[in-house]
């Protein structure tokens, strides 16, 4: 247990590092099992092991506990199986799932910081959330992972940071994030409107692009279809400088995952929760009430 201390300890100083834009991820692969390697008095060449590293966490994608109940229930939400005072019919923009422990971690529900842009996917039909990831690293790395665990078709949108063009917290990666999705909107009423001027009999339902990612965020469209602003979202996470403190500072709503169950909340959070699986009940509510 103790070389995984030393291994999280410094993978997450690197990562911080990173947030306050100090270092580049590029840097971070180059010096990271360097720095492990001499706190833990070991002789061995950092580079070599980070390439063995990180093709092996490639083909690791293990959810965090209660993640799976999450994106499924707030899916669920979405086709209006879990309606409430807010009405159905609404469209929320849910983005990044886990977040915060870096590379180290599964990609949703887990804690990496990878965040992917999300052009040219797949049109799916949702109802009332949108439900997107926000992580730092990697692309391809994210996606893979997203893949095999199984959140993926969970997904519609997913911001990854080496696509995005910058990493969480900066507030240009939420403001890229909701960007790229209303443009998809903005397309969806288009074609929607062309489809009815050339006599069709039913009005396409709008449906995001779909990528992957981890983090997560709530949009609320009241006029269906609508443009979804900062204020219309909500943030969630386990990091509370990259997940909480950008969201906010991007003007969303934000929900704490405490992984310890007795972390101390440093910062100011709109919902901080134990259990991944009581984040859709805390939404919903939170909808009810503000969104």
């Amino acid at each position: 247990p103790w070389m995984y201390d030393v291994f999280k300890e410094e993978n997450d100083k690197l990562w911080c590092m990173i947030e306050r834009k100090e270092l580049v991820f590029e840097e971070l692969i180059k010096i990271r099992w360097n720095n492990i390697f001499k706190r833990l008095g070991i002789d061995a060449d950092g580079p070599a092991f980070e390439t063995y590293f990180r093709s092996r966490l490639n083909e690791s994608a293990i959810p965090v506990d209660g993640a799976m109940e999450m994106l499924e229930a707030l899916k669920r939400a979405g086709r209006g199986d879990c309606r409430n005072d807010a009405g159905a019919g609404n469209d929320r923009w849910v983005n990044g799932i886990g977040a915060g422990s870096g590379d180290c971690e599964s990609s949703i529900g887990a804690g990496s910081k990878d965040s992917v842009k999300g052009t040219g996917n797949v049109i799916r039909d949702i109802g009332r959330y949108i439900l997107a990831a926000a992580s730092n690293g990697p692309y391809h790395q994210q996606i893979h992972r997203l893949e095999l665990c199984g959140m993926d078709r969970y997904l519609d949108y997913v911001f990854i940071s080496e696509k995005v063009g910058y990493s969480k917290p900066a507030k240009e990666f939420f403001e890229i994030a909701l960007r790229e999705i209303n443009m998809d909107r903005a397309a969806s009423r288009k074609n929607a409107v062309s489809e009815l001027s050339a006599g069709s009999a039913a009005v396409r339902s709008f449906s995001p692009g779909s990528a992957a990612g981890s983090g997560l965020s709530v949009g609320n469209d009241d006029a269906g279809g609508g443009y979804i602003t900062a204020g219309d979202c909500v943030m969630v996470g386990d990091s509370l400088t990259s997940d909480m403190a950008g969201g906010r500072n991007a003007g969303m709503y934000t929900c704490y995952y405490r992984r310890n169950r007795d972390g101390v909340i440093t910062g100011d959070v709109d919902i901080a929760v134990d259990d991944l699986r009581d984040v859709a009940a805390a939404i919903i509510s939170l909808d009810s009430r503000t969104l």
